[in-house]
């Protein structure tokens, strides 16, 4: 595969008026992400299965604002692109952007609050979500919290 071409076809493709990027690729770039973190790093690599795309952030976890604290906004989430868990330990979180645009302070501001309250209290926000979830919704929980069980964020207790 020419990568260069392909790069070449987004980029005219993003200009377009309805045309959005980034639900198209972020498959094929969460399939090489784990690869392209680990050389970055140099220090770190990925484990094997340690990525999750579209992590959810409960808000009432994270209480950016005075109305995340009110009870129907504390179950709602905003999601992460990637989360990818180091060998070492390290909790990674991924924002990926096709536009220099779309980067703005709000979800700059949760992502810090996401790292101040560290990864035990996003965990235990994904369980609250789950328990709160509709029905609709619960199997994906469910597969959700297997993945953080194989990662072992979760203890089988």
């Amino acid at each position: 595969m020419n990568w260069t071409e392909y790069f070449k076809m987004m980029e005219d493709w993003k200009r377009l008026p309805a045309y959005k990027a980034e639900p198209r690729i972020d498959s094929l770039i969460g399939f090489y992400l784990p690869q392209i973190v680990s050389d970055f790093l140099k220090t770190d690599t990925i484990k094997e299965k340690g990525i999750i795309p579209e992590l959810p952030l409960r808000l009432g976890t994270l209480q950016v604002k005075e109305i995340h604290k009110e009870k129907k906004y504390a179950d709602l989430s905003y999601k992460v692109d990637f989360y990818l868990l180091g060998e070492s330990g390290i909790n990674y979180f991924v924002e990926f952007k096709t536009d220099s645009g779309s980067r703005n302070q709000k979800q700059d501001d949760y992502l810090e609050k996401a790292e101040e309250v560290k990864m035990a209290a996003i965990v235990h926000g994904i369980l609250q979500i789950a328990s709160a979830t509709s029905f609709n919704y619960k199997h994906k929980y469910e597969h959700l919290i297997s993945k953080l069980k194989e990662l072992e964020l979760i203890s089988e207790e």
